[in-house]
């Protein structure tokens, strides 16, 4: 995964598609949470693979008082159940009825934070399309067709703290 985010990184930030507004630390009652208000705007082309069952991940390299806080959001068309599925490491999976409530739920997500993280630290964090997650047909036109396919946020500060 950081190697997606490397390569992508190595193209250049776009903020006009991946953008994020906010960080901040929240105490879920099961750990803290990292939640990430953000911007997304969906090229046509992950869109369209989206639709044709194509799983999509995006990356959220991040690292804070030396431990690593890279995670993932994987989202995917199931067409039996007609349904798009939302997926975080350690939280349950989310289904929508519609591709628009989904992408809506990608507004603010929260992603887990790890327990070994020291109470006290900063980092960076932002998101980006893996491109490695897509199935090999589509991962060689995906990097050389990037105009159609990049999505990097640029880096953002944030304080593990509760505020």
């Amino acid at each position: 995964m950081l190697g997606a985010v490397l390569l992508a990184g190595c193209l250049g930030q776009t903020p006009e598609r991946a953008r994020i507004d906010a960080v901040l630390v929240r105490d879920s009652g099961a750990g803290r949470v990292l939640e990430i208000e953000q911007r997304l705007g969906w090229p046509d082309a992950v869109l369209d693979a989206l639709d044709h069952g194509i799983p999509v991940r995006l990356a959220y390299p991040a690292r804070c008082g030396g431990v690593s806080l890279g995670t993932w959001i994987e989202i995917a068309y199931a067409p039996l159940q007609r349904s798009y599925v939302l997926r975080v490491p350690g939280l349950p999976e989310r289904r929508y009825s519609r591709r628009g409530a989904l992408l809506a739920a990608l507004d603010r997500v929260r992603l887990p934070l790890p327990e070994n993280l020291p109470d006290r630290c900063e980092g960076s964090l932002q998101v980006a399309l893996d491109l490695t997650f897509l199935p090999t047909p589509l991962r060689f036109p995906a990097l050389f067709r990037w105009d159609e396919w990049r999505m990097v946020s640029p880096p953002v500060p944030w304080q593990n703290r509760l505020d």
